[in-house]
């Protein structure tokens, strides 16, 4: 998936910034991230679509409650996924088409065991034409 991001340097943690020039695609970034986090360079096939729904009070709560969902789906599914397609209402719900497959530990490595999204440090906001976020996760 290969998303285009930083990590923070944060202790006994795993922080990460990414920017996007949409509010969406942002969200897919997000996700794109947590898959390259859980998964590296693992090739997955796109055999299974889930949909996923959120909503949330705010942008912040929505960016936190997808990639809980999405660590869900790992951790129950057993979903390895690579690829989320993201359509948002107003700042407070979202729809994710989610594609992967279903976890082979001889096909898939796990690169980094994530417990949890995190708010410490959250960030959403919009710099000039592009949003911006940033995102702990406890490891």
């Amino acid at each position: 998936m290969n998303a285009d991001y930083e990590l923070i340097d944060h202790t006994a943690d795993l922080g990460i910034r990414f920017v996007s020039p949409t509010l969406e695609g942002l969200f897919e970034v997000a996700a794109a991230t947590l898959s390259d986090l859980l998964f590296g360079e693992s090739t997955i096939a796109l055999d299974q679509t889930e949909q996923v729904s959120v909503s949330a009070e705010n942008i912040e709560d929505l960016l936190v409650e997808l990639l809980r969902e999405l660590l869900y789906l790992w951790g129950v599914g057993k979903l390895a996924f690579s690829e989320a397609h993201i359509k948002i209402s107003g700042e407070t719900s979202l729809v994710a088409e989610v594609r992967g497959e279903t976890f082979d530990p001889q096909r898939h490595a796990v690169e980094n065991e994530i417990k949890a999204v995190t708010y410490h440090q959250l960030e959403v906001k919009k710099v000039g034409d592009a949003w911006h976020a940033q995102v702990i996760f406890d490891i």
